[in-house]
């Protein structure tokens, strides 16, 4: 038969991937693959269990009879293959069960931590945590950094408090649990992919050029907001303008970076930003209330002076509240490495996060490295075991796992 080629499939829903696939699994156990070579992943357990079924289904129809022999036959492009050569590869897949490869991503990574634990720093079996067990433990690592202490608060716990209401301009105490669980579901695996805090909110690691619109001029916002007021009065706008640069006027005050813009701010700062280059220019039509308003070369340097101080203030407080995050991550990860990682309590994220070239593991070689050396990689050592690697919906890969997977699919 036609030994089977790399091949990538492009296809939508429901249009033959998972039979294509199996078709796939079969080809190569009909070429002479042993299925416990095969490595075979998808990203749910329930695509894992579809695609075992069917190619237990499909061997067994093509076991059970001559035509639906042929069948196969015909699209594996093999018309060699009868009824006995399906059954003896039903047979093969059977026997083989317990060592086959074929589930999902996180359940092969975890396979692979569980046979090299000691390469990867563990001290020896760990408890993989399903989903709902994990956010027992987040509970747990909550309650134990907020247990009750004589005298109130302790310092480690206003600190946190404190870093929290810096990372969501400040936060309800009463609610304080129900955002702090929300929190972490939005920020967590941030923190743990990047976890120096030298990334977080660094105006010189963002911009290491310098950011014009955190630059500081002179004066105060609400005294460019003054000499614009006043440049503006002597124009005699209609009624409409006026009205919508008054409520301008009249609700700046009250806003701080980090709140929602009031509506009168937000309408001009849009319109003032769509003509930017003009602005910065000191020649720029503005719209206000449908109709053109013509700006002379010192409304235009007023106003962008408000509109450059109004974003620098909230980039700054973006700034402050993205180092507030990396803060409240830190000390929760802290407390949580120490009482469920160190326990052997790992969650799906922390397995691949060991298997990692950047984790402090011996899962990938260095290209520089001696021969000898290299035998002591766990890719090096598991290139012997596999032959064969089907990926399901292979764009859903992160890089991450991409990055495991890597060495071991490059030799095949």
């Amino acid at each position: 038969m036609k030994r089977p080629g790399h091949v990538m499939i492009l296809a939508s829903a429901g249009s033959g991937k998972t039979h294509a696939l199996t078709n796939r699994f079969v080809a190569l156990l009909a070429a002479g693959a042993e299925p416990e070579r095969i490595v075979a992943l998808t990203f749910t357990r329930k695509a894992a269990g579809e695609f075992f079924d069917e190619i237990l289904n499909k061997l067994a129809r093509a076991a059970s009879g001559p035509a639906a022999a042929a069948s196969l036959a015909r699209e594996l492009e093999a018309p060699a293959l009868g009824t006995a050569d399906f059954r003896r590869l039903l047979r093969g897949v059977v026997e083989a069960m317990p060592r086959l490869r074929l589930g999902t991503l996180d359940a092969f990574f975890a396979r692979i931590v569980r046979a090299f634990p000691l390469e990867l720093g563990l001290a020896g079996e760990f408890e993989l945590l399903q989903p709902h067990d994990s956010r027992v433990e987040r509970q747990r690592v909550l309650r134990r950094m907020f247990a009750a202490t004589a005298g109130g608060l302790g310092t480690a716990q206003r600190e946190f408090i404190e870093a929290f209401r810096r990372a969501t301009f400040g936060a309800d105490e009463k609610r304080l649990g129900a955002r702090l669980d929300a929190f972490l579901d939005a920020h967590q695996e941030n923190f743990l992919a990047a976890p120096d805090g030298a990334l977080w909110g660094r105006a010189g690691r963002i911009w290491p050029g310098g950011c014009a619109w955190l630059e500081p001029g002179e004066g105060t916002a609400a005294e460019a907001a003054e000499r614009l007021r006043a440049l503006l009065a002597r124009r005699g706008l209609p009624e409409p303008q006026q009205a919508r640069w008054d409520a301008f006027f009249a609700a700046l005050p009250d806003w701080r970076a980090g709140a929602p813009l009031p509506t009168p701010v937000e309408y001009l700062l849009a319109n003032a930003l769509a003509v930017w280059p003009g602005l910065q220019a000191g020649a720029a039509e503005l719209t206000v209330e449908r109709k053109k308003l013509r700006l002379d070369p010192a409304e235009c340097a007023a106003l962008a002076d408000v509109v450059r101080r109004l974003v620098g203030a909230e980039l700054g407080r973006r700034l402050e509240m993205t180092q507030g995050i990396h803060a409240v991550l830190r000390s929760y990860e802290t407390v949580y490495h120490d009482a469920v990682r160190r326990a052997g309590r790992l969650t799906f994220g922390d397995v691949q996060r060991l298997l990692l070239p950047s984790g402090g593991g011996t899962l990938t070689r260095s290209a520089a490295a001696a021969q000898a050396e290299r035998r002591l990689f766990i890719d090096y050592r598991l290139d012997a075991r596999f032959d064969h690697w089907l990926l399901d919906e292979f764009q859903d890969t992160s890089y991450g796992q991409w990055s495991v997977l890597e060495n071991l699919i490059d030799d095949v």
